[in-house]
């Protein structure tokens, strides 16, 4: 599955939910606390290379990656490892490829994992811890749940429960002019179970399919399109709205077009059928 640029994995094999979330200033990256297995693997976030890794002993052990776009590039960072990254600098990864566990080393209280992300930078500038902090952003926005990646979850609420059960992403259908269809020319659309921000993302729709919609909902500020039970997407820029379109009208033989009324852009008529 293709993240996009701007999104990408939750980047753990089990998550529950974010027992520090990110503060500007102070807290530059969100803590990860674990659901129910120790020491599990820690994930790329996207697809990349190794820029960094190591041992602080405020991070513990550490791997930082970078990830390009077209002249631009993101880190991540992944913090308070259980021992040394399984990675080395230089090499490439993929979305979703172990590259660690979780632990708890250097200055920690117990097992999480920090991550780091930042907005897009220059591909000129050198990986610092500094610079990393320096151009942090909160990651939630920028994370999905993924059952192709066994993440179970991950909520900005450390006691809200998981809501049962989380549903499949409805999948992508044929051109159907007959039906009320969108279309989306971006990888990052996300799927949510209500028509609301604060619904669960639980997946992305895939760029240029096109997908049934049946109810269109307004709330703040959006048009949500209702996909499926619990899926609805909003009505930003790179959405492509494809209402229905009526049957061809279509004369038979012998039937006869009468005119009612017309003026320079509009004509009325009515078909009379031959009996």
């Amino acid at each position: 599955m293709n993240y996009g640029k701007n999104v990408g994995i939750v980047p753990l094999t089990d998550a529950a939910g974010i027992t520090q979330p990110f503060k500007a200033g102070s807290h530059y990256g969100i803590d990860i606390g674990w659901h129910g297995i120790r020491n599990c693997d820690v994930l790329a976030w996207q697809d990349g290379k190794v820029a960094a890794k190591g041992y602080y002993s405020d991070t513990g052990y550490y791997v930082a990656l970078e990830h390009n776009y077209s002249g631009n590039k993101r880190w991540t960072c992944y913090i308070h490892l259980k021992t040394e990254a399984s990675v080395s600098v230089g090499q490439s990864v993929k979305l979703g490829q172990p590259i660690g566990r979780r632990g708890s080393s250097g200055n920690s209280t117990g097992e999480h994992l920090h991550f780091y992300l930042t907005k897009e930078i220059k591909t000129s500038l050198s990986f610092s811890f500094s610079n990393l902090k320096a151009n942090a952003v909160n990651p939630v926005p920028y994370l999905y749940y993924s059952k192709e990646y066994n993440t179970i979850y991950i909520s900005p609420d450390w006691t809200k429960p998981l809501p049962e059960p989380l549903p499949d992403i409805v999948q992508p259908v044929e051109r159907n002019r007959h039906v009320d269809q969108l279309t989306v020319h971006d990888d990052s659309l996300r799927v949510r179970t209500k028509p609301s921000l604060s619904g669960e993302n639980i997946g992305h729709l895939q760029k240029d399919k096109f997908y049934n919609f049946y109810e269109i909902v307004e709330a703040e500020g959006y048009k949500w399109y209702k996909l499926a039970d619990r899926q609805y997407c909003a009505g930003i820029a790179e959405l492509e709205v494809l209402p229905a379109e009526p049957d061809e009208l279509k004369l038979l033989k012998g039937d006869k077009l009468e005119i009612i009324d017309y003026d320079d852009s509009t004509i009325t008529f009515k078909i009379i059928r031959k009996e």
